[in-house]
């Protein structure tokens, strides 16, 4: 039996990797933050991003934080 290897797309840079490789970020129906999701098990929107040094250096970035809110539908 084969395994299921689960790609997801980083926000930041658009590349597809394996979602063991991404760090995730959700919006949960009971906060205002996004907040990072260590267990990648909470409920709400989430979204990926790379755990490169690029990727998350341009976290920090006003355009970049408006997108990820944007795609979370965090308004």
């Amino acid at each position: 039996m084969s395994h299921t290897k689960f790609i997801r797309t980083c926000l930041v840079c658009g590349a597809k990797k394996n979602f063991d490789d991404l760090q995730r970020f959700v919006w949960p129906s009971d906060s205002e933050y996004i907040v990072l999701d260590q267990t990648k098990k909470q409920t709400g929107r989430g979204g990926y991003v790379c755990r490169t040094e690029p990727c998350q250096e341009k976290l920090n970035n006003p355009k970049l934080k408006a997108k990820i809110r944007h795609f979370l539908r965090c308004s």
